[in-house]
């Protein structure tokens, strides 16, 4: 059974999540997203899973979607910025 979300700790989750690096704030987001949706919609998974995901339209002039050039090229999908890869770091 997922979390049960009341007005004080959804806001205290966003909060919560708002002191995480930026590459891990958005999974968090959706985390929390997914959780209130289920919660609210009964049929959340099957709705969701419907839905069109940008990352997985296809991109002219490669045999890939989206998502996986901007994985490939570690960048992020919502902003275009890069995404520093943690071998590259110091």
């Amino acid at each position: 059974m997922d979390k049960v979300f009341t007005k004080e700790s959804y806001l205290a989750e966003i909060e919560a999540a708002k002191e995480l690096p930026e590459c891990e704030r958005f999974h968090a987001y959706a985390k929390i997203n997914d959780a209130i949706n289920r919660q609210l919609f009964p049929d959340w998974d099957t709705q969701k899973a419907r839905m069109v995901k940008i990352e997985d339209l296809p991109v002219v002039g490669f045999d890939l979607t989206y998502g996986e050039l901007c994985h490939q090229r570690h960048i992020d999908w919502r902003t275009g910025a890069p995404i520093p890869c943690a071998e590259n770091q110091g």
